[in-house]
């Protein structure tokens, strides 16, 4: 039998208890002794008059006992009457003592089994508000996921090419002479491709451009042209200081000028400032007038245990493809920004998944609350409608 008829059934009981409580009929007629031990009813019959003759002495007796019957039949009357009388007052007491609480009881009893139906039925709406809420968060949370994971699963070579630095730079742009420079290089095993200090790290390469502008600006005071760039001397620049950095020396692995300087915030100040009055050989690299192309790198890994920053810079007099300052940085930023770019788009992704699993997670946190409440709110229920059930049966 299910909670609602369960109760339905216990109520009807209950009410048609109470409908009964109190009502009581006797039909029997109460009867009194008389003053001769006779019983006699209230209701007596008219005397009949014996007309037959008799002596004054019979006349008189019965005269006497008729009179003696009527003041014992007044007596009887009264009697009974004050009898009657003080016993439907007990009876209407006693009934009042008797069936007056325990109405009361049942009536609260009924009551309260209507309240936590109420409170039961409120719990089991919650709960299922919240069980359509979980729902609908898991399904979410399912594409939310699965847009992250298509989304990274479309984009995951980008990511692992920007993760090997300057190497996945060059092999974008197609530049095999530099990636071969990179992989192949007498101390290649210097070269960690992509980690963050590395002279091949994105971050490290971006801050290169800006020294180079610096060194053109040097030639350009002393009437000299612009170096340009190619990537074979990038890739010789980031190799070159990646062993030097740790080594605090020249690599000499491959054919070109270089300039280095460990520990300098701007390495200008020391390769040009200080050896111009000197004409020291950092110097004059800068301001030589054969050379036409560059290259330079920037090391933070402080490999040598005693500078944190190193600087390196090539020089060479010819190369086959090369490019102004800015259009080498405008190449590479476009490269880097959009990688840049979709690591932005996959981190969103990423944590609007992450965001959609702890909402699931909290509104299941909630439906278990929810169903702790139903659980608590059906026992209170059934003890509530036992109890209103054991109130009836007592009546």
């Amino acid at each position: 039998m299910t909670v609602k008829y369960r109760l339905a059934a216990a109520l009807m009981t209950c009410t048609l208890l109470l409908a009964g409580c109190g009502r009581r009929a006797d039909s029997e007629a109460p009867t009194v002794p008389t003053g001769t031990g006779t019983t006699v009813s209230q209701t007596a019959e008219p005397e009949t008059t014996d007309s037959r003759p008799s002596d004054t002495q019979t006349t008189g007796a019965r005269t006497t006992a008729g009179s003696e019957t009527a003041r014992t039949r007044t007596a009887g009357t009264t009697t009974a009457s004050s009898a009657a009388s003080g016993s439907g007052t007990q009876s209407a007491q006693t009934t009042a003592q008797q069936t007056g609480p325990s109405d009361k009881k049942l009536a609260a009893a009924k009551e309260k089994c209507d309240r936590l139906l109420k409170a039961l039925q409120t719990a089991q709406s919650d709960a299922k508000a919240v069980q359509q809420s979980l729902t609908a968060a898991l399904d979410q949370q399912r594409a939310a996921e699965q847009a992250y994971q298509s989304y990274r699963n479309e984009h995951q070579s980008d990511l692992d090419r920007y993760g090997q630095g300057s190497l996945g730079f060059f092999s974008f742009v197609g530049a095999e002479d530099a990636v071969k420079v990179l992989k192949t290089a007498k101390y290649a095993s210097s070269t960690k491709p992509g980690e963050e200090s590395d002279a091949t790290s994105l971050t490290n390469m971006a801050k290169s451009f800006d020294l180079m502008r610096e060194c053109n600006q040097l030639r350009a005071k002393n009437g000299l042209k612009p170096l340009v760039v190619t990537d074979r001397l990038m890739a010789i620049a980031q190799s070159n200081l990646n062993w030097s950095d740790g080594h605090i020396d020249h690599s000499r692995q491959f054919n070109v000028g270089e300039n280095l300087s460990w520990n300098y915030g701007d390495p200008f100040d020391g390769w040009y400032e200080a050896e111009k009055a000197t004409n020291g050989g950092h110097y004059l690299n800068i301001i030589n007038k054969d050379y036409l192309t560059t290259g330079f790198a920037v090391c933070t890994a402080g490999r040598s245990k005693k500078y944190t920053v190193s600087h390196g810079q090539v020089f060479s007099f010819s190369a086959e493809q090369t490019f102004t300052v800015d259009q080498y940085e405008k190449r590479f930023r476009s490269y880097s920004d959009s990688i840049s770019a979709i690591q932005k788009e996959m981190e969103t992704r990423r944590k609007a998944a992450e965001a959609k699993k702890k909402q699931a997670a909290s509104l299941s946190a909630s439906l278990k609350q929810k169903q702790q409440a139903i659980e608590q709110a059906e026992t209170a229920y059934q003890q509530a409608l036992a109890a209103c059930e054991t109130l009836g049966a007592g009546r």
